[in-house]
């Protein structure tokens, strides 16, 4: 890459969960190799919050903004409109440039691989419900495109591990062929629970997940997932962030998804 010496904002909800941290931290690498700044702005979504930092950035002259999460992306971008920042948000957006992870596409690679291994009671456990329904949206696309039965259920908890211990139990009390984690974080509770109950995985239950970090590699069995190459997401966001600041046009995005396989399938 070349020195672009650009000086980049970021505005992000907060700094608590792994997909924001290890985004947050390939951006801030890739902007340091081609000389660039980043200053990074937690508003936790509060208007106001996000008016001060605004017009800060609009004072130190920024060139660009990136927008992971705010109250509300049209009242961002008008913000900026009669200045020279550009602004590009990296969720889905109705307003404005943007690029954001293609949860429904991470989904379809998951059914599309599951389709080959006939799983028909299938649950879904997860803390987050429009995910959720994203995910099956996709899953359910892909078996309805091989024209595979089904049969899906979500399971939604409250995010902590003792709720999802909880639900986990609440989908063994049903008759289940394949259990699918929102993340590798509910790995933990899953896997307490199947040693607890002495569940052998994949031979009882076939399990896989949505993520892809290193916990899913050191667990017994290695669990199946959807790999989030979040290197590859980073590049489309800069690339397309630089070809905006440099009124060139947008690149075409890559496609951020693989299936790494485990053992905890049949």
């Amino acid at each position: 890459m070349d020195n672009k010496e650009y000086r980049v904002a970021l505005f992000c909800n907060d700094l608590y969960n792994y997909h924001t941290n290890i985004v947050i931290e390939k951006i801030r690498k890739q902007l340091y190799e081609n000389s660039c700044t980043l200053d990074i702005y937690v508003t936790e979504s509060k208007k106001a919050r996000e008016y001060t930092y605004i017009e800060y950035c609009k004072m130190q002259k920024m060139d660009a903004v990136l927008v992971m999460r705010c109250s509300d992306n049209a009242y961002i971008l008008e913000q900026f409109k009669d200045t020279t920042i550009k602004v590009l948000f990296m969720c889905e957006s109705n307003v404005g440039d943007s690029v954001s992870i293609d949860e429904k596409y991470a989904a379809i690679t998951l059914g599309k691989y599951l389709t080959k291994h006939e799983h028909l009671m299938i649950r879904y456990m997860g803390s987050d419900i429009k995910l959720a329904n994203v995910h099956m949206e996709g899953i359910k696309e892909a078996y309805n495109k091989m024209k595979q039965p089904h049969d899906f259920a979500v399971k939604i908890s409250d995010g902590t591990y003792f709720d999802t211990f909880e639900k986990i139990k609440e989908a063994f009390a049903e008759q289940l062929d394949l259990l699918i984690l929102e993340n590798d974080t509910l790995a933990i509770p899953f896997a307490k629970y199947v040693l607890d109950y002495h569940i052998a995985v994949p031979q009882n239950v076939s399990v896989v997940t949505f993520g892809g970090t290193e916990l899913t590699r050191i667990m017994s069995p290695v669990i199946t997932c959807v790999v989030y190459d979040y290197d590859i997401y980073v590049k489309d966001v800069l690339s397309c962030l630089f070809a905006l600041i440099e009124h060139k046009e947008i690149p075409s995005r890559h496609n951020m998804f693989y299936i790494q396989e485990g053992d905890s399938i049949r």
